[in-house]
């Protein structure tokens, strides 16, 4: 991970995580992308979460809070600790893939009109499906995950969505 102009911070909540961090952590901070920081934002856990994570990752930047803040008041304190010019939020039960991070950013540098951006989301017991490639808005307000349980090579192209899941923010100008 690159020191000095930060381009993306990556916000981790935890509470009581430590098993999911274990598998989690390694593939995020692996990424082919050299330039972001990863903010452990740790909610009072008593799993020995905050411990793991300063001795086998000491690159993380963690704040343990002395409560559990849920995860709004979690992501809002990693915010405020976010050095990157773009924020990603992420649960600590995820793999992600070495170019996860580089993907996510194409289209926030290749088109100013876009805010956010989100990727697919595999199935974790059954990695050939998708849970989710974006939602679907219904138009009695409903949301529908796009693409469940489909072939996780569907949805090759990018494309616009009706809602988002697993979204990367781009600050406000």
């Amino acid at each position: 991970m690159s020191k000095g102009n930060i381009r993306a911070s990556v916000i981790i909540v935890n509470y009581n995580g430590r098993d999911d961090l274990e598998d989690c952590l390694p593939t995020v901070c692996n990424q082919t992308h050299d330039n972001y920081e990863v903010i452990l934002v740790d909610n009072d856990s008593d799993d020995d979460s905050v411990n793991y994570v300063r001795e086998q990752f000491p690159e993380i930047r963690v704040l343990a809070n002395d409560e559990n803040r849920w995860y709004p008041g979690g992501n809002n304190d990693g915010f405020k600790l976010a050095r990157g010019e773009y924020l990603v939020v992420l649960n600590p039960d995820v793999e992600v893939e070495p170019d996860w991070l580089e993907h996510l950013l194409v289209p926030l540098e290749n088109d100013q009109t876009v805010g956010l951006t989100t990727s697919r989301i595999i199935r974790f017991e059954d990695r050939s499906r998708l849970n989710t490639c974006g939602n679907l808005a219904h138009y009695t307000g409903l949301g529908f995950c796009r693409g469940l349980d489909a072939p996780v090579d569907a949805f090759p192209d990018r494309e616009r969505v009706s809602a988002m899941v697993g979204v990367f923010i781009r600050d406000a100008p």
